[in-house]
């Protein structure tokens, strides 16, 4: 796997997987349309296995950043999240149901 599929594979399981809705739950409170540096307001994140990897080869920084999904079709509950990683000019957006969150 290169790094940009490592990349994706990472946020993919940032927004599917159980044990990181803590991750999503932060991005989140965060103020909607402006970039964080995901490590920075997730930083027990960076301790992982699967992060710490992805550190060591990245060399530049992973935002996120996430916005309302005003398109309708599914509802207010949603919004879309983008990770940008800087030096690879790296990009991956997902919609999101936020309502999994607050079922919590």
């Amino acid at each position: 796997m290169d790094i940009q599929e490592e990349l994706a594979a990472f946020c993919a399981d940032l927004l599917s997987e159980r044990q990181y809705l803590y991750v999503v739950q932060r991005v989140l409170a965060q103020e909607p349309g402006r970039w964080h540096e995901l490590f920075v307001i997730c930083s027990d994140l960076a301790e992982t296995e699967q992060s710490l990897r992805l550190r060591a080869t990245i060399s530049g920084t992973l935002h996120v950043a996430w916005m309302p999904y005003s398109a309708g079709a599914y509802g207010d509950e949603y919004c879309t999240i983008l990770f940008f990683e800087d030096d690879l000019l790296w990009s991956y957006t997902a919609i999101f149901n936020s309502a999994v969150i607050k079922r919590l």
